[in-house]
Parts: C-alpha cells; structure tokens; sequence
C-alpha cells in the first residue's frame, strides 16, 4: 500500500538540481579548475653539474577528471554521482565538461613537454581523456611514382 504522502508519478517535487542550476554550479567547478590547475613551472640547477632542469609538482594538479569531481564532491560543490545525473538529463552540460577535460589534458600534456611526467601515463592519460592518434597513409605507385587513376563514370 502507497504513502499517502508519496508522490505521484512525474512529479519532479524531488529534484534540486534544475538545468539552470546544474549550469550555474558546472560553470563555477570550470572555474575552479580554470584557476587552479595551473602547472607552477620552477627552474631547479643541478648543485654537482650546474645543469638546469623544469620541475612542475604534480601532486598540485588535477590529473584526471575522477580525481577533480571525487574533490569537489569532497568539498560540498556537487555529488560524484549527481554530476554525471546532471550531465545524463542536461545535454547542455557536455560542452562544460569538453572544456574541463581539456584543461586536465593540457596540464598532462605540458607535464610530459618538461619531463615531469613518464611519456607512456601521458599517452595513456591522453586517451582515456578522448585524444585520438591521426593516422596518415601516403599512397605512391611503384618506385614512389605517383599513382595513375582511371576514373570511369557510369550512368
């Protein structure tokens, strides 16, 4: 037997999270890893050879969307679970996390550019995060000569 209380189907009475909100605390978390995620490049000689060399602590950074949205939702900002609801319900939300993503991959992409971070977690990184190989072929007829085609067309 129902509750008397209980809701009817359809009832949307139960949700707190409308589009405008879920937009308005998207935009915020952006901004969060906007200004946050900066890698802090510093400039480190060898005592013994005087070489230099780039360091970035990563320990700083947000390396992958997991870890920034498990912090956020450590924080109070949004639920683990209610950021990809709201990205299920609202569509409006994927270009918001597109342009999260891309931050993250470009912090790992810089930390690989300086070697503070091993090459292969970068590339493994970089396509968990949606970045695709570009393959190219080059066709060339025998001995590099160019291809000769015959096209027929056929009504």
């Amino acid at each position: 037997m129902k509750n008397e209380t209980s809701f009817k189907k359809g009832n949307k009475a139960a949700e707190k999270w409308t589009e405008e909100e879920a937009t308005k605390t998207f935009n915020e978390m952006l901004k969060t890893l906007q200004e946050t995620n900066r890698p802090v490049m510093e400039v480190i000689e060898n005592e013994r050879t005087g070489a230099k060399s780039i360091f970035i602590n990563p320990s700083t950074l947000y390396l992958s969307m997991h870890q920034f949205i498990n912090d956020m939702d450590y924080k109070g900002v949004m639920p683990y679970r209610t950021f990809y609801h709201c990205l299920g319900k609202f569509p409006v939300l994927h270009g918001i996390k597109k342009q999260m993503s891309e931050i993250v991959l470009n912090t790992i992409n810089v930390l690989g550019m300086t070697g503070n971070a091993s090459p292969t977690m970068v590339i493994w990184r970089s396509k968990q995060l949606g970045e695709k190989d570009i393959s190219r072929q080059e066709l060339t007829g025998k001995d590099g000569e160019d291809l000769d085609f015959n096209v027929t067309v056929v009504k």
